[in-house]
């Protein structure tokens, strides 16, 4: 078996031999430009899901801390860390609106996964900071895991009511 590689008139050729027969495959040396937009694309929500992901599973690390009464949420990198990755997802979140044209107020799925996300921060922050006693916390903590996962839902979806 071997393999080898040919430029040809701004084409890259590559031609492979398997038990004797030659095989070639042609690909243009530039993409089309709605392939490298979608490609752009993906690659935006791609990181706006790995930011959420990030986001919440942190969010989920804090809050069993938090339950714990654990140290480890007074660390100068805790208290940073989410600022930094929900500033990245919410940046992409807003490149994702603009670039597919998609509004909340227009997409309902868009306007709930708004309101939620509203729902999820004010929970969060009566979960870490703000309960005054641990049961008003860790129902808070609850609170915000649901919303955290009627977001994703409605994300994947794109319905509001998906659970209908």
């Amino acid at each position: 078996m071997s393999s080898q590689a040919h430029a040809r008139a701004g084409d890259w050729c590559i031609l492979t031999e398997l038990d004797g027969i030659s095989l070639a495959s042609v690909l243009p040396a530039q993409p089309a430009p709605d392939l490298i937009r979608m490609m752009d694309y993906l690659l935006l929500k791609h990181f706006h899901m790995t930011c959420a992901a990030l986001s919440g599973g942190f969010f989920l690390v804090r809050g069993q801390w938090m339950l714990a009464s654990s140290p480890l949420l007074q660390r100068r990198w805790v208290k940073t860390a989410p600022h930094i990755v929900d500033s990245l997802l919410l940046a992409s979140a807003i490149g994702l609106v603009a670039w597919s044209h998609q509004y909340p107020g227009q997409q309902p799925w868009l306007t709930a996964k708004l309101v939620a996300l509203a729902a999820y921060i004010l929970l969060g922050a009566v979960a870490l900071k703000y309960g005054r006693t641990m049961l008003i916390r860790a129902a808070a903590f609850v609170g915000a895991i649901a919303t955290f996962g009627y977001i994703v839902a409605v994300a994947v979806t794109k319905n509001p009511l998906f659970f209908l």
